[in-house]
């Protein structure tokens, strides 16, 4: 991990504590990680830029596990794709850790995809398909 006020500098540590709610603006997640510091250089409440390698796995593109949806056996993300309007594109998931679920293929790395509220667009979708008064 780097910190800015210490440029040049990195310190190794391990993620103990992921958050479970993606910042949809900066498209960020708290970690609390556990480091080495001692210098005493680090102090509570620092922001960094972490770089998180899973053992074995090297670097993936991950996405919340509830931004991925299933219709018909396959699997999909919502991607935006211009001012208010989503895409959806099938996905093929790899290995699931934690909330997170790796992403083998189907979207871009650094995409743009709905990662709260995926079932409420999913279920419009489907009404507008099913038709507005089919329930009448």
């Amino acid at each position: 991990m780097q910190v800015k006020a210490f440029t040049g500098n990195e310190f190794e540590g391990v993620v103990d504590l992921v958050g479970n709610l993606m910042d949809e603006h900066t498209r960020t997640v708290k970690i609390r990680v556990q480091v080495k510091n001692p210098e005493g250089k680090l102090r509570p409440g620092m922001f960094a830029e972490v770089e998180v390698m899973i053992p074995g796995q090297g670097r993936m593109t991950a996405v919340p596990r509830n931004a991925i949806m299933s219709d018909a056996g396959r699997n999909f993300v919502f991607q935006h794709w211009k001012e208010d309007l989503w895409v959806r594109r099938d996905v093929t998931v790899g290995s699931i850790h934690g909330d997170f679920a790796e992403i083998l293929s189907g979207i871009p790395k650094g995409a743009t995809i709905v990662t709260g509220g995926a079932f409420m667009l999913k279920s419009d979708i489907l009404r507008e398909k099913m038709g507005a008064g089919c329930a009448d």
